[in-house]
């Protein structure tokens, strides 16, 4: 038996940093591998405190997606252009 689909929620801010960060091309990419992820259930990223205490990162290039999974919800926090990372988590 699978596992439950995640349902994906999208802040404002994270919206905002995808429509400043990445192209149509790169946007599209990013909704698709997120709908995938939430798609198996589960999330595939590794922690990254320092966006939150759930937070995770998941590289999906250029760009890096920080999330958080509550319960059967996974929450897009910020989307951010490799760039822009210091250090990537």
């Amino acid at each position: 038996m699978s596992p439950a689909r995640l349902r994906v929620y999208w802040t404002d801010r994270a919206l905002e940093d995808l429509d400043r960060e990445a192209t149509a091309k790169q946007s599209e990419r990013v909704i698709v591998e997120l709908d995938r992820m939430a798609g198996w259930g589960w999330s595939t990223g590794r922690r990254a405190p320092e966006y939150g205490h759930n937070a995770q990162y998941r590289s999906i290039r250029p760009l890096g997606v920080i999330y958080e999974v509550v319960g059967r919800n996974l929450y897009v926090l910020r989307v951010l252009h490799g760039r822009r990372l210091r250090e990537l988590p």
